[in-house]
């Protein structure tokens, strides 16, 4: 029989097919925009709209999934998109997710993003609603920072169709969460949902383009992005201005480590000491 904890198929509304209409519209103009502030400014600053110019890996991380009119445009193929994207913290992965999330409502589609923590997706709530505000996009978060009433309010425009991009921990999983037309859905930091969360999320994926964010993919998820069970990027070079990261292995050596703090000091940095006996 059927699962009760399946997402329940909701039909769109008259209101929700012209506004499909709308967007479609809009795609040229928007595109044009996004290619302009994606350009590093004549005087060598940046726009506001766009921090950071996409570096060479996160430049071919943004184009593997986008990338109109090639194999290599994972949204533009028949079948759903299952991609995993792989890059340290800061490489620009959350800069792949926006712009996947964007081509997508301008596909007339909605997106989920799914995130561990409520802090999280608040930063992602802010982020993600500073750069499509812009465009009319609208982008809401429901976690334990809304308050009941507000999430009834929240779900209601959703069911309705009247919410574009919908930010989230695992409560996007409960019965009450109904998408009329869900075509992406994004997971940042796949490996911390626990086993029950998982099973939920492999109901969604079906016939829904995901696509994964992690630093750190637990063994079973990359093996199946060797064994190509599911696609794999990687985001190798780092944002302009980002020294890369120095790893040392050594004995204990306490002077070593003194000198390393006492120069982190001096220079106004933070510093996290791990021991395993405290």
């Amino acid at each position: 029989g059927r699962n009760s904890n399946a997402p329940r198929p909701v039909e769109p509304t008259n209101a929700r097919r012209s506004n499909k209409v709308k967007v479609r519209g809009l795609i040229p103009f928007c595109c044009k925009y996004l290619s302009k502030i994606s350009k590093p400014h004549p005087s060598g600053k940046q726009s506001s709209k766009t921090p950071n110019p996409p570096s060479n890996g996160r430049g071919l991380a943004i184009k593997t999934p986008l990338r109109k009119g090639n194999s290599n445009g994972d949204m533009e193929k028949p079948e759903p998109m299952d991609r995993l994207l792989c890059g340290d913290v800061g490489y620009g992965k959350t800069e792949v997710a926006i712009r996947a999330a964007f081509k997508a409502v301008m596909d007339g589609k909605q997106v989920a993003v799914m995130v561990p923590t409520t802090v999280l997706a608040q930063q992602h709530f802010m982020t993600f609603k500073e750069r499509m505000q812009p465009f009319g996009v609208k982008v809401e978060m429901v976690s334990r920072f809304c308050t009941p009433r507000e999430q009834k309010r929240i779900l209601n425009d959703l069911e309705n169709g009247q919410v574009d991009v919908l930010i989230g921990t695992h409560r996007l999983l409960q019965q009450d969460v109904l998408f009329p037309d869900l075509g992406l859905l994004v997971i940042d930091e796949e490996q911390r949902f626990g086993v029950a969360q998982k099973e939920k999320i492999k109901r969604w994926k079906t016939g829904v383009d995901v696509l994964t964010l992690s630093a750190t993919p637990i063994p079973r998820t990359l093996h199946l992005a060797l064994v190509n069970g599911r696609d794999m990027s990687v985001i190798e070079s780092p944002p302009e201005e980002r020294l890369p990261v120095e790893t040392y292995v050594a004995e204990y050596n306490p002077g070593m480590i003194k000198e390393a703090l006492e120069r982190e000091m001096r220079r106004g940095g933070r510093i996290y000491y791990v021991h395993n006996r405290v």
